[in-house]
């Protein structure tokens, strides 16, 4: 009986420990814990929207970057389409100029050869207008 007796005043002292750490919490305490909580997820979250502006801000400069490239070779792709056109219908011109002689043909060859050099800075102007890279 007296090992029942010493179990039961242990196991009593150990509950009494027990409660009475957890009496030792006072609203004060607990409020000061969830101010710490709530601070720390603040940060958390203040630390999370950072991290998330800077991603957008990459991935946003990125974004432009890839669409300069792709306005640049759009633009240079353009401008090579014009001018093969160009050098086409010069070519055809020229053939047809052959066909003529003397100062007809030397002014048909001119005005062939004015239309293409016009036709190639037609194309370089646009190109320009519309390559971000110049």
């Amino acid at each position: 009986m007296k090992t029942y007796s010493r179990l039961t005043s242990s196991l009593a002292v150990l509950m009494l420990a027990t409660l009475g750490g957890c009496a030792k919490h006072t609203p004060a305490a607990e409020q000061a814990d969830v101010a710490k909580a709530q601070a720390a997820g603040d940060r958390n979250v203040a630390a999370a929207r950072n991290t998330a502006t800077e991603q957008m801000i990459d991935a946003r400069k990125e974004l432009s970057e890839k669409q300069d490239d792709v306005a640049h070779a759009s633009a240079v792709a353009g401008r090579n389409v014009t001018v093969a056109e160009a050098q086409a219908t010069h070519r055809v011109a020229v053939e047809r100029c052959d066909a003529l002689t003397g100062d007809e043909k030397s002014h048909c060859r001119a005005l062939a050869d004015s239309e293409l050099k016009a036709a190639k800075a037609n194309a370089d102007a646009t190109k320009v207008s519309r390559d971000p890279k110049g």
